[in-house]
């Protein structure tokens, strides 16, 4: 008996020391992984649009469609937008943490920058032979310059 009581103390302890070196080391909290349909790309030839069901901001540049989380990297809250004359930040209501409009970290407690996902082209029907609905891959992440080129 004393030696299971031993070698439970040693499992708490020791997943204890593993809690302390995750919030120690700061480990970020990732979204669920998978393919969200966006909608039809025409709708997103603008330069901005916000999706808050997706919580994606997608932009479209000369260079193509780009789509950035708009969740904080701290905690999953949802950021809101606030725009100062020709400035945008990012803003978590929750712990403050502010973000630029490209993502990166003002200041904290989020200590990462915003990610930004991968975009596809694809039917958006069964047995649709056209390209024409914009999906993400949201898990694959990919840099800020990262775009998805529109013909």
């Amino acid at each position: 008996m004393d030696g299971m009581q031993t070698s439970w103390t040693l499992r708490l302890v020791f997943a204890g020391w593993v809690c302390a070196l995750m919030l120690v080391v700061g480990c970020r909290p990732k979204r669920p992984y998978g393919i969200e349909r966006l909608g039809p790309v025409a709708e997103f030839l603008k330069p901005e649009t916000y999706l808050e069901r997706n919580q994606l901001l997608v932009r479209y540049d000369r260079g193509g469609l780009s789509a950035m989380s708009t969740l904080c990297t701290k905690d999953l809250s949802p950021l809101v937008m606030e725009r100062v004359g020709s400035k945008c930040e990012l803003v978590s209501p929750l712990n403050g943490s502010r973000y630029d409009c490209i993502g990166r970290v003002l200041n904290g407690p989020a200590k990462h920058n915003l990610p930004y996902y991968e975009l596809l082209l694809a039917p958006g029907e069964y047995e649709q032979r056209v390209a024409d609905t914009l999906y993400v891959w949201i898990g694959k992440e990919k840099p800020p310059t990262w775009r998805l080129k529109i013909r």
